[in-house]
């Protein structure tokens, strides 16, 4: 029998309990409400809340008996069923996960939420005929609720009805075209078509081990045996002349041997086979990008843009093209359309900022760079980029931030040792100036710019003869000033 103490001291626990749990302290808050429910075990919340504890503490087992305690009590609330469902789910137990569900979609028929709920739960039994019924209730249901689109589209991409799925992604983006997980799914479904439908091609020709021809070749892409990959790949297409996946992989293996003329071949090939195919046209663009043949890739990005408006790494690739033209102008306006689909690309701020600042639109330029930093503050190429704009606008103390922190993350980054080192000139540190482009010109000996300053650091330290090796191997570099650097130790000796 529960006493009027014990139930009321069960309440302070319990009060207790929920401040640790909200701090976090979810093993400390397990001890109070065993301690509560031991007080007053007809008090079904604290089943409830034990159970949610034990959930965030991953002992599903402890969480699924304090959960069915608790329906043993109030067996009329969906949301305990759905609770239950979720441990079962966690637990494999899919069966009994299903039963739960299914309960409480009996108790809120019109409830689309517990229906997805289910949906997930088919899903991950395996039951996908069910699951994509229990979405189109839902979505009878709630037909506004692109969440259940989008749950949609994951259980017809995943069992590979990547057609159905694209409908539903597209269906999203059509409503919401800053939807990022669409967009992102959208293209992986694009993507994992192709691979099944090529790959199909290739299962026949199994060579001696478990793993396809096209496989093998794989592996020996990643493992950098680039010549083997290719005498692989070169099988598969001899076997299997319409599989357009190695013909691309081919092209790949072929670029990145420098051979590209065979590349260029391969990947029109790939897009011959499938007219659709990004990722052949996106690399057909880039080996034309390395013979200078701009136009033509801008052609190939047009492509890719019939096919999926909203690829923000086709509007990079073509901003990135149109800045080597010095079209700065039209390649913010393709940068900015990556980045209104992608708002978290470091390298689409970066770029960006760059043609702002080739055009002298300074503020804007710091903008991006500093957006830019926000994204990824371990990459060192940001601060660098935007030290640079700082300096311009006279901000040495900021710049000089901005430099060190870049050195911090690239300790090899000799371009940065270059402009702190030109930073610290104009602050009158030259000899922390010196010591910066000693650092540079050990990175890179080869850069003549370098060895001209230091020439003058060592006319200023009264070290003609190192002057003059400096000024010489500046000559030697083809830097224009290095004569005029000889000259001046000459006119001092």
């Amino acid at each position: 029998m529960i006493t009027e103490q014990n139930a009321k001291r069960a309440k302070q626990l319990s009060a207790q309990g929920f401040v640790l749990a909200k701090s976090g302290e979810f093993g400390a808050a397990a001890e109070i409400f065993e301690q509560a429910i031991a007080l007053d075990p007809t008090d079904a919340l604290l089943y409830k809340l034990l159970g949610t504890i034990y959930n965030e503490l991953k002992e599903y087992k402890k969480a699924l008996e304090a959960f069915s305690k608790y329906l043993d009590l109030i067996k009329d609330d969906p949301k305990g069923y759905v609770n239950r469902g979720a441990i079962n789910l966690k637990l494999n137990a899919f069966n009994e996960a299903i039963a739960d569900y299914k309960r409480a979609v009996e108790m809120c028929p019109q409830n689309s939420d517990i229906i997805v709920w289910l949906a997930n739960a088919y899903d991950t039994a395996g039951q996908f005929d069910k699951a994509i019924a229990m979405y189109d209730r839902a979505i009878q249901i709630d037909p506004n609720n692109l969440n259940i689109y989008f749950e949609r589209g994951l259980t017809l991409g995943n069992n590979e009805h990547f057609s159905e799925a694209l409908n539903d992604f597209e269906y999203i983006l059509r409503l919401d075209p800053e939807h990022k997980d669409a967009l992102s799914c959208k293209r992986k479904m694009l993507m994992a078509s192709h691979y099944l439908n090529l790959n199909k091609q290739d299962e026949k020709y199994e060579a001696e081990s478990n793993l396809s021809l096209s496989e093998k070749a794989t592996n020996k892409l990643a493992e950098g045996n680039l010549q083997g990959s290719i005498d692989l790949y070169s099988k598969v297409i001899k076997n299997a002349p319409k599989n357009a996946l190695a013909w691309n992989d081919r092209g790949w293996a072929y670029y990145l041997l420098g051979r590209l003329d065979e590349a260029l071949d391969d990947f029109a090939q790939a897009i011959k086979l499938e007219p659709n195919y990004i990722l052949a046209y996106t690399n057909h663009a880039l080996v034309l990008g390395r013979l200078n043949r701009y136009q033509e890739a801008l052609d190939d990005y047009a492509k890719i843009l019939e096919i999926d408006n909203l690829y923000a790494y086709n509007f990079y690739n073509m901003g990135v093209t149109l800045k080597l033209l010095l079209r700065y102008e039209e390649a913010i306006e393709q940068f900015t359309h990556a980045i209104r689909i992608d708002k978290e690309d470091t390298d689409y701020f970066i770029e960006r900022g760059l043609c702002f600042e080739a055009l002298k639109k300074t503020n804007d330029a710091l903008a991006d760079f500093t957006q830019a930093v926000r994204i990824n503050p371990k990459m060192s190429m940001t601060y660098f980029h935007r030290g640079n704009i700082l300096y311009d606008l006279g901000r040495y103390e900021t710049a000089l931030k901005d430099f060190t922190k870049s050195i911090s993350l690239d300790q090899n980054f000799f371009m940065a040792y270059i402009n702190r080192a030109a930073t610290l000139e104009d602050l009158g540190r030259r000899d922390d100036a010196f010591q910066d482009l000693l650092k540079a010109v050990e990175l890179k000996e080869s850069h003549p710019f370098t060895h001209i300053k230091l020439g003058y650091h060592y006319i200023r330290k009264k070290d003609l003869e190192k002057a003059r090796q400096h000024f010489k191997r500046a000559q030697e570099l083809d830097h224009p000033d290095a004569n005029l650097g000889l000259q001046e130790v000459e006119r001092l000796i």
